[in-house]
């Protein structure tokens, strides 16, 4: 009964326990059952089974949440970690492919092939098809099996499925609507590959699946009592098409992908590129937590056949004492689980069909609410191609339009792999079973000829359409009625009649002269797809699509784009390509794209407001606005999220100028008025977590408690901690504990470097009531007001630092604003300006206009993208300005009117964590590392600046010899070495006394060891200490490095 807010206070794992109940039979005749607890299973924060699914706002407040707490996260001993979304191949469709690597898997081998992902039904297993064209004309199909991989020819796999498959079964099937069966390229590599069968044996179904399970019974893990052909059955049923339930279904798939395979060897279709977003969907965290829960059954099932078959050893039969016995001795499935959510990392055997087995978790930070908002929509391509050189993973390819945000990416190393869905873009989550069914029966009544009613391989023609549903063969289309069959069905789905889902996915690929991709009549119904809302045309009404489908769509802006009897669908929204936060961008349509960008990234490094239950949160660092507004200029998408609940910044009255004749680029001057008023300051919370667990261990827990020391009680509480609101200053005590034993205290100190309050301390008790308590969390508040070299930012992607602040008599002024100073009091605008360096762009200046005006007129303005706004008939509101938003300045310290027009108005600026305080790093002397004796590196460890390759090239550039050996010797390491003038050793001179000699210290000498030379020979120079070490390093490789030195 442990709520969220208790387990990220006290650092524990929301999670349920797991309990299974264990059927077992003896000799085919049911035994009792055994319930049995095999582990703990961590929830979803709101999902069903979570205490906070269901409640109000209100509730969800009393539990210690936010209002609009929405879940999706994990809580893993106190931090919230969120599963990413991944980008996986589209499930159950065949995909040509060209790919180089290929070839290089053996002989014959090839760059052509035909893969498919596989995903059972039930969403519990996953695995990867593909078939590979041979140069000798056949083709072998490949499957992983214990991450190996193995090749069978794809004839040999289609007669182990199904017993039907005869020599004149698979060639009439193969050659379906070909004109010229023996003169074609199709025809003759399917007589070969019936040839090379027979000619190893292999021509009947029994031959076939004895063979194989000759082989495969050493990979597989079963009872000795299968037989062959249960083990080549097992392999048939878990590795080859297994989203197939039917060994005719399997076929009839395998059938397809072979007349593809030949289709696109012979170049009568194009390769259909996986980097396309037609051809992708994405892996939901709960799909990958059934994948791994599943896979953890399965080994707790394996560890527990292999107890009892230990322990049955010693035991005449099997009976319950036995069975529990092994129980026992099972470890439980608590550990893979937590781990995987923790770290992110997937321990498997099979690999569970991913291309990767780490980067599948990250910690859902709350820096604010924008940051914490965008993981959700956030989908990741995968840590595999961010090594990779080539940039195909990351481009921007037409068919993302409408689904994948175009601006909403980081720039660096996951640029274009980490992407974001757009606004109207959504997962489709939810499987139905028995739709399959339902779209079979208004197909056929369609038009479509189902495979059963196909006697022979020469029923149909060439140009007819295979029709295939979530990866099921199910008929073929005559090419003149495929068009009919597409729109007909797609009406159905739009006004939901005859049972079709409105997720349904209807895309038609017809045929073309040339070679594009493969045509046929493919419907998805499957789960994890993108669709996104259209208005559909035809009946004016809202249809959802999907990516494939929209690539054979013809969909429109807005109506007067539109073209008769060729447009079907218009976009519901202007912004429907924006992901939310590029849609909080105001008039980014006059944007750069790469300033875009910037906000994008920017808003989630803003100091704003991550939440509001700020009692309930241990967080380790939180920032908080002291005063932050709402903003003049707006989007749409601003009220529809709330987001006036967390705001992230604060309206500026901005002159973009240069006041002085040593202003910085990028650069601003905040008058002191406003800042004595609280313009942009901030709090930053830090906790401090105390626990004797890990300070003492847990065993001599009982030999400590907290206390106060009588030498600190000036400082701290009774109870060993200091009381709530006292300021705490660095090297002051922060909490103090008792060893009871010794009956000493232990007094630890505040580590921080800047002045501190004591916002909470929260006593953290352990699941056991029995224990005392040993966790206490101490919340600190950080005042942190703007200072010099803080960084601020736009929201139209320009960002600077604050270069001083400016007194108010010496700051520039409009004499119509000091004269109507109450004309800012609505939103709270500081009465004087701000001056600031911008590069200016287009909607920086919309921004300026609108807000100026829109704050005399007591509203808002709404700026969406590609928004049409006219000033006209607000202007005439708007008296003693200037409409070009210019206006004349009068310099604060000489009282004279500056010369030239000064630009100005309003501005929503965000103040960014990045801060100086939190930066700086300087010193003189510190702690060097032991080898080199360099200083070492790191601001936490008092280590010093790097000044590295490109500043010593800058030194040399500019002719600077002394500074840079300062730098790099007299700052760093230099010391005094000896070195022997005869033999030019710099490691073979000691200092002491004579051999077997007592001499006192003030009488030994320096001493070469190799030349033997006197003292006379050995002078002193001054090196880099890592010269030495290098010159010993490469002695120890019998590498002599000799040094020409002579007297000066």
């Amino acid at each position: 009964s442990t709520f969220t807010s208790q387990c990220r206070q006290r650092g524990l794992t929301y999670c349920s326990s797991v309990t299974v109940e264990i059927g077992w039979k003896i000799n085919n005749v049911d035994q009792m059952t055994i319930n049995r607890h095999i582990g703990y299973l961590p929830i979803m924060v709101k999902s069903e089974i979570c205490h906070l699914h269901g409640l109000s706002p209100s509730q969800l407040v009393k539990k210690g949440e936010e209002a609009e707490e929405a879940g999706g996260y994990f809580i893993m001993k106190g931090l919230e970690r969120i599963i990413r979304m991944l980008i996986m191949p589209r499930r159950n469709y065949p995909l040509a492919v060209e790919r180089r690597a290929w070839s290089d898997k053996g002989q014959f081998y090839t760059d052509y092939g035909v893969t498919i992902r596989c995903v059972k039904p039930d969403l519990t297993s996953s695995c990867t098809n593909t078939l590979h064209y041979l140069t000798n004309g056949s083709a072998v199909l490949s499957f992983s099996l214990m991450k190996q991989e193995f090749f069978v020819p794809v004839i040999i796999i289609i007669r182990a499925i199904s017993s039907r498959t005869s020599d004149d079964y698979i060639y009439e099937e193969m050659m379906r609507g070909e004109t010229d069966r023996e003169g074609s390229f199709l025809g003759s590599c399917v007589r070969n590959m019936l040839r090379d069968a027979h000619r190893e044996g292999l021509a009947t179904q029994a031959k076939v699946l004895n063979y194989m399970g000759e082989l495969f019974r050493v990979k597989l893990d079963l009872p000795e009592c299968y037989t062959n052909e249960q083990v080549a059955k097992y392999l048939m049923d878990k590795l080859v098409c297994i989203h197939l339930t039917t060994a005719q279904d399997k076929v009839n798939l395998l059938i397809f992908m072979t007349r593809k395979l030949f289709a696109f060897a012979k170049g009568k279709c194009c390769a259909e590129s996986p980097d396309s977003l037609m051809f992708q969907e994405v892996l939901l965290p709960g799909h990958l937590m059934q994948l791994v829960l599943h896979e953890k059954l399965q080994d707790w099932l394996n560890n527990l056949r292999a107890n009892i078959l230990r322990a049955k050893k010693d035991a005449v039969e099997l009976d319950e004492t036995l069975l529990r016995s092994a129980l026992r001795r099972v470890p439980d499935i608590t550990n893979p689980l937590h781990y995987m959510i923790s770290t992110g990392r997937i321990v498997s055997k099979t690999g569970l069909g991913l291309m990767q087995d780490s980067g599948m978790t990250v910690v859902a930070e709350r820096l604010n609410y924008y940051r914490f908002l965008s993981h959700f929509r956030a989908v990741h391509r995968g840590t595999f191609f961010t090594t990779m050189r080539t940039t195909t993973v990351r481009k921007l390819y037409p068919e993302t339009w409408g689904f994948m945000c175009p601006v909403h990416t980081p720039d660096g190393t996951p640029c274009g792999l980490l992407c974001h869905l757009t606004y109207s873009c959504q997962v489709f989550a939810s499987s139905r079973p028995g739709v399959n069914k339902i779209l079979f029966d208004n197909l056929v009544s369609l038009g479509v000829t189902p495979l059963d009613f196909m006697v022979t391989g020469r029923d149909g023609y060439d140009g007819d359409l295979p029709v295939l549903v979530d990866g099921v063969v199910l008929g073929w289309a005559k090419s003149s009625n495929a068009e009919l069959i597409a729109s007909g069905l797609r009406k159905r789905k739009v006004l939901s009649i005859e049972g079709v889902p409105k997720d349904t996915e209807i895309c038609l690929v017809p045929n073309r002269d040339v070679a594009a991709q493969y045509p046929g009549l493919y419907v998805f119904t499957s789960p994890a797809r993108l669709v996104r809302p259209v208005l559909n045309l035809g009946t004016n009404s809202v249809e959802i699509i999907g990516s494939f489908e929209q690539a054979y769509l013809n969909i429109c802006n807005k109506m007067s784009e539109a073209y008769e009897g060729l447009t079907t669908h218009m976009e519901l929204h202007k912004f429907a390509t924006l992901s939310e936060l590029a849609s909080l961008t105001p008039f980014s349509n006059f944007n750069q794209s790469c300033r875009n960008m910037y906000q994008c990234q920017m808003s989630k490094q803003t100091m704003g407001t991550p939440l509001l239950a700020w009692p309930y949160r241990n967080d380790n660092k939180h920032y908080r606005i002291s005063t932050p507004q709402t903003p003049l200029v707006r989007t749409a998408i601003y009220d529809y999220l709330a987001l006036d609940e967390y705001p992230i910044g604060t309206n500026a009255v901005v002159a973009v100028m240069a006041y002085t004749g040593y202003d910085m680029e990028d650069a601003m001057i905040i008058n002191k008025a406003s800042f004595e008023r609280g313009f942009a300051f901030g709090t930053i919370y830090k906790t401090e977590t105390v626990d004797l667990k890990q300070i003492t261990g847990e065993r001599n827990l009982d030999y400590y408690e907290f206390g106060d020391d009588a030498s600190v009680k000036d400082k701290l509480d009774t109870d060993g901690f200091p009381a709530v609101g006292s300021i705490i200053s660095p090297g002051d005590p922060l909490y103090s504990y008792k060893e009871l034993n010794m009956n000493t205290y232990v007094v630890v100190r505040y580590k921080g470097k800047e002045v501190a309050y004591v916002d909470q301390v929260k006593l953290c008790g352990d699941e056991n009531p029995k224990i005392k308590c040993s966790l206490v969390r101490i919340v600190l508040r950080i005042m942190r007001n703007p200072t010099i070299g803080d960084k601020f930012s736009s929201r139209h992607g320009q960002k600077g630092i604050c270069r001083s602040v400016c007194s108010c008599v010496h700051s520039s002024f409009i004499s119509v604003i000091h004269s109507s100073i109450n004309l800012f009091t609505f939103n709270s605008i500081p009465s004087a300006i701000h001056s600031f360096i911008h590069s200016f762009i287009h909607s920086f200046i919309h921004s300026f206009i609108h807000s100026f005006i829109h704050s005399f007129i007591y509203s808002f303005i709404y700026s969406s993208s590609y928004l049409l706004i006219h000033l006209q008939p607000i202007l005439p509101a708007v008296t003693g300005y200037n409409y070009h938003g210019t206006e004349m300045m009068y310099s604060g310290i000489a009282g004279n009117a500056l010369e030239a027009y000064i630009f100005t108005g309003v501005v929503y600026y965000q103040r960014l964590r990045h801060m100086v305080l939190d930066k700086w790093q300087v010193r003189s002397t510190g702690p060097v590392d032991s080898i080199t004796q360099q200083p070492i590196g790191g601001r936490k460890r008092g280590g010093g600046v790097r000044f590295g390759e490109m500043e010593r090239d800058a030194l040399i550039a500019h002719g600077c010899s002394f500074l840079l050996q300062d730098r790099l010797m007299h700052c760093s390491d230099g010391v005094e070495m000896a070195v022997c003038s005869g033999c030019g050793s710099l490691i073979s001179s000691i200092y002491g006394p004579p051999e077997y000699s007592d001499m006192e210290q003030s009488d030994w000498s320096w001493k070469c060891l190799v030349c033997s030379a006197s003292k006379n020979a050995i002078g002193v120079v001054y090196a880099p200490s890592v010269f030495r070490y290098m010159t010993s390093l490469l002695a120890s490789v019998n590498v002599k490095v000799k040094l020409d030195v002579r007297q000066q």
